[in-house]
């Protein structure tokens, strides 16, 4: 059975790709949540953009929703970095969270 078990964790292992993202990056959030009676095809995959705030641990990040503080735990593999023209709370939000992380360095 362990024999199994390792096979089977190894195979996984090979196909998984650890995406790191850093303080401050916009992302894009995978949509799990369906609608009903609406084809799959016809919604967003991803919803966002988001902002990166912390990195609890090497595949789990503290996510940004909006300009108004609402945040989601998001693990590495439901994001995908953003490309694309930053909103404007986005770009207030992460010089916000440069110039705190500044000011903690420097203290």
């Amino acid at each position: 059975m362990k024999a199994n078990e390792k096979r089977s964790k190894d195979a996984y292992d090979v196909k998984t790709v650890f995406h790191t993202y850093n303080v401050g990056d916009a992302v894009w959030l995978l949509h799990e949540s369906r609608k009903v009676c609406v084809m799959q095809t016809l919604e967003k995959a991803f919803n966002g953009p988001y902002l990166v705030v912390e990195k609890k641990s090497p595949v789990t990040y503290k996510i940004l929703l909006n300009g108004k503080g609402g945040s989601q735990m998001a693990y590495h593999d439901k994001l995908k970095k953003y490309e694309g023209k930053r909103p404007t709370w986005l770009i207030k939000a992460a010089n916000h969270l440069v110039s705190q992380s500044n000011t903690h360095s420097q203290a």
